[in-house]
C-alpha cells in the first residue's frame, strides 16, 4: 500500500487479497488515526504525535467473492471503523 496524500482511504490494491485466498489465510484489517499529524504529506520530517490503532477481527473471502470484491469489503470495513474511531477521539 501507500500513504494517502489527502487523508482518504483509497481503493486497495489486490495483491494481498489474491495471496490471502491462494494461501487460505485471513486478512487482518488495522485502522489508524493520527498518523497524518506526525508524518505530514510531502514532508521528510517526522513530528511527535499520538497514533491510535484498532486491530479488527480477521476477515476471509466468501465463496463466490472475487479478490477485488474481497478487497472492497475489507476497505469498507476499515473506512466504517475509522470514522467510528475518529468520532470517539473527537468526543474525548
Amino acid at each position: 500500500g501507500s500513504r494517502s496524500r489527502d487523508g482518504a482511504v483509497h481503493r486497495f490494491r489486490p495483491g494481498a487479497f489474491v495471496l490471502a485466498r491462494h494461501l487460505d489465510v485471513p486478512v487482518v484489517p488495522v485502522v489508524m488515526a493520527g498518523s497524518r499529524q506526525g508524518i505530514r504529506p510531502g514532508s521528510l520530517w517526522i513530528h511527535p504525535t499520538r497514533i491510535h490503532t484498532r486491530v479488527l477481527p480477521a476477515m476471509r473471502p466468501v465463496d463466490d467473492e472475487s479478490h477485488r470484491q474481497f478487497a472492497a469489503r475489507v476497505r469498507e470495513t476499515i473506512v466504517r471503523e475509522r470514522h467510528r474511531l475518529m468520532g470517539e477521539l473527537l468526543r474525548q
